[in-house]
């Protein structure tokens, strides 16, 4: 039998670089006639021209219940994928496996900060999971304000 290497993604690490809250009034999302949470999730990737192996995922969160409150984080999650050749592999750890790991760290987040909200959001928000599927966009990071932009 023969054991061929396997392509390996590695989550490097994720980092929170962008969160804003904004409360008009509290939310209780458990009386009865509450308005539902909107929720956006919009990923997209970056590739650092310095290292082909490193890949960056950017997970801009939006959570909205109109007249109470606007919550909106940025993630960056960054991987290194090593010994790849085959490009429709990579395309599937960038466009599905990737998000799919950073996205748990992002609810993980969003749910402990809502926690320590206090009566604003009466306890902690926990968002369902997200399939990713499709093409995600690349953003560029802008060279004026050192931020990265889609």
């Amino acid at each position: 039998m023969d054991i061929q290497p396997q392509s390996k993604l590695q989550l490097i690490g994720v980092d929170f670089y962008e969160v804003s809250f904004f409360a008009q009034q509290p939310f209780n999302p458990d009386m009865e006639g509450s308005p539902q949470i909107q929720m956006e999730v919009n990923p997209g990737v970056r590739y650092p021209v310095d290292n082909k192996e490193v890949f960056q995922i950017i997970l801009k969160t939006k959570l909205e219940v109109e007249s109470h409150f606007s919550l909106q984080v940025s993630a960056l999650g960054t991987f290194q994928l090593a010994d790849l050749t085959e490009e429709t592999e990579r395309k599937l750890f960038v466009n599905v496996n990737a998000p799919a790991i950073v996205f748990p760290y992002v609810r993980a987040f969003i749910a402990t900060l809502t926690a320590n909200l206090g009566g604003v959001t009466n306890g902690a928000i926990h968002l369902p999971p997200q399939f990713f599927q499709g093409d995600i966009p690349e953003v560029f990071p802008d060279q004026t304000s050192h931020e990265i932009t889609g």
